[in-house]
């Protein structure tokens, strides 16, 4: 079971994934009635083949995931998008 952050920014023309010293996550919908948790959530199931959960930062710009695969795993799929 992994669990990672991501700093995620809001109505950006594009998702698009961003490496750093935190992953940063840029997401096409505003941050309203759970709209941009819904996209991270959808865009992430389709990059690493099973559906993350956000367990915190639900009204927060930094948000921890957790998934039900190995951290090693998660870094090798999103490093695919660098």
């Amino acid at each position: 079971m992994a669990e990672f952050y991501v700093k995620v920014e809001t109505e950006c023309n594009e998702f698009r994934i961003v490496n750093g010293s935190i992953t940063k996550v840029k997401l096409t919908e505003v941050a309203e009635n759970g709209r941009a948790n819904a996209e991270i959530v959808r865009e992430l199931t389709g990059i690493l083949g099973q559906k993350p959960a956000v367990v915190s930062g639900h009204h927060s710009n930094r948000k921890k995931l957790k998934i039900n695969m190995s951290e090693e795993k998660v870094n090798e799929k999103l490093e695919k998008l660098f």
